[in-house]
């Protein structure tokens, strides 16, 4: 996704929630980095009050591969620690459990 993409994806997800913040304030307290969806903890508390969230246990470490891929093929915010991805689309949380492992499922999108 390109940075414009990115920040159009934010905007829209702004105009969704409820807060008090200023768009600015919520990219910064959302999000790990302006160029990317990857949410920070506060941000996915703030993300999991409207949207609904699909948590997928993984079975081992992502990779720094894996983080690339992510965050160049997921075009919606997501939640990563290195015991599980938390995913805000019903359909790719159900392929992810169904492949049963990140870089298998990563490499299919």
């Amino acid at each position: 996704m390109t940075s414009q993409e990115i920040k159009n994806l934010k905007t829209k997800i702004f105009s969704e929630i409820t807060t008090d913040l200023t768009f600015d304030e919520f990219d910064k307290y959302t999000f790990k980095n302006p160029f990317s969806l990857r949410l920070s903890y506060k941000g996915y508390v703030l993300i999991c009050k409207t949207f609904s969230a699909y948590f997928i246990r993984l079975d081992k470490q992502y990779t720094a591969g894996n983080l690339i891929h992510i965050g160049q093929k997921i075009p919606y915010p997501y939640y990563l620690t290195k015991e599980k991805i938390i995913l805000f689309h019903e359909g790719d949380a159900v392929w992810l459990k169904l492949k049963g492992d990140l870089t298998k499922w990563l490499k299919s999108l």
